[in-house]
């Protein structure tokens, strides 16, 4: 009985881990983001990472932290691609306003849990 017990506690945590990981690597620039934030005080909403294809690539959206702020949508070597919402009039910087209609695969990344 104990070895069924600690052979099925092995096998779980092997898949828990490892067998069923479809996802690609996250980007270490995204991991350094992630970081960043984390040295912040906590959000209010807490912070979040999403991850979506837009226009054929990975993108990571980061909301913004508060009021008037503009929210960052980042390429896989997190450069600014465009701030698709926020800002006094709540519509972002201008340079995507398709993204909110065209993302795809919404994966919610990381959530700030403090």
């Amino acid at each position: 009985m104990k070895k069924d017990v600690l052979l099925y506690s092995i096998v779980s945590i092997l898949f828990a881990s490892f067998g069923c990981r479809t996802e690609h690597p996250l980007p270490d620039c995204v991991r350094e983001k992630i970081h960043q934030i984390m040295q912040e005080p906590v959000r209010n909403p807490p912070a979040e990472v999403w991850q979506y294809d837009f226009e054929e690539r990975k993108v990571f959206f980061i909301p913004a932290s508060c009021c008037d702020m503009f929210s960052e949508l980042l390429d896989e070597n997190c450069t600014l691609f465009c701030a698709p919402d926020g800002g006094i009039a709540g519509h972002g910087d201008g340079k995507c306003p398709e993204f909110f209609s065209l993302r795809k695969n919404r994966i919610l990344i990381w959530q700030d849990k403090r």
